[in-house]
């Protein structure tokens, strides 16, 4: 199980540090166009950071995740993440 560290360095910018293993990965996500994606107004930015990479660490290896990326980005490699995260983030 991957070890997550989300910082926000300023609005809806967050550093992403994941460790697992040996491994250990930093990325920067730009949440700035969250809004695009429906349903999801009431969640905090930094728990749909965090909902985000957790999506992403099911589909890919850390060390394959972009190292600068944003919510959109994440859609069009996985065009399943929208309507997950909906989903995901309706339960909490």
């Amino acid at each position: 199980m991957a070890t997550i560290t989300i910082t926000e360095l300023r609005p809806s910018h967050y550093a992403v540090d994941i460790a697992g293993g040996r491994t250990r990965t930093h990325h920067e996500v730009d949440a700035s166009d969250r809004d695009w994606i429906d349903g999801i107004g009431g969640i905090d930015t930094g728990t749909l950071v965090r909902a985000s990479v957790e999506f992403l660490l099911e589909h890919e290896a850390a060390t394959s995740i972009l190292p600068h990326f944003t919510l959109r980005d994440i859609a069009h490699y996985f065009p399943m993440y929208p309507d997950t995260m909906r989903q995901r983030l309706a339960a909490r």
